[in-house]
């Protein structure tokens, strides 16, 4: 972590795994569709074998949507299946999440980018309890390219924000697709759960994220 941080004028937000966190019982189903998908499309059966080459291409690739990407399929294809996987479950509101974009919005403009579709990232909202006007860009899946770790998302993100790449910080909980590529386009940036020295800044907790400001 540096000792000094560069001026902060746009913060910018991850959904999955960031904002919204997962349960053990979503993890399970998650992973279980993941590698039945890959399974399903590759034609092959599931074992142990295929869900290793899975976790090898997702290294490689960044995202489960750029792993179905480099199959041929569409860029919106995993996220439809994910969608329809999310449905099923309902996030639960984490206060110290909530308390702590609250104060954030009220120091700086805060933003989303995420893989998400624009129905997926307005329901995952209501369901954490985080009211949409607090960003000023919501930037979804469904508006770029590609998704993530493709970086159209994140230079759009820096044009939106009519400001120099390095005055924002991307904040995400994946090295693969939100700092490596957030940094490729100059952006600072946070990880969040986990530590990584790819990261400009790392935060065990979400709001160790207010020490920026402190």
């Amino acid at each position: 972590m540096s000792a000094q941080p560069k001026i902060i004028k746009h913060l910018w937000f991850d959904i999955n795994g960031t904002l919204a966190l997962y349960t053990d019982e979503f993890n399970a189903a998650h992973d279980e569709l993941r590698y039945s998908t890959y399974a399903e499309i590759t034609g092959r059966q599931l074992d142990t074998a295929l869900k290793a080459e899975f976790e090898k291409l997702y290294e490689e690739q960044g995202s489960n949507s750029m792993v179905f990407r480099s199959l041929g399929l569409s860029g919106d294809f995993w996220m439809n299946r994910f969608n329809r996987l999310e449905e099923n479950f309902v996030y639960q509101p984490t206060p110290e999440i909530y308390q702590t974009l609250k104060k954030i919005k009220d120091i700086l403009p805060i933003s989303i980018f995420t893989n998400n579709s624009l129905v997926g990232t307005s329901k995952i909202l209501d369901e954490i309890n985080v009211d949409r006007d607090w960003f000023t860009f919501i930037i979804t899946g469904d508006e770029v390219h590609e998704r993530k770790p493709d970086l159209h998302g994140y230079r759009l993100a820096v044009e939106k924000s009519k400001l120099s790449a390095e005055q924002n910080m991307y904040i995400g909980d994946r090295v693969n697709a939100d700092i490596r590529p957030a940094k490729t386009v100059g952006m600072q940036t946070g990880l969040v759960y986990s530590q990584s020295d790819e990261a400009d800044y790392c935060f065990d907790t979400f709001d160790k994220i207010l020490t920026l400001f402190s």
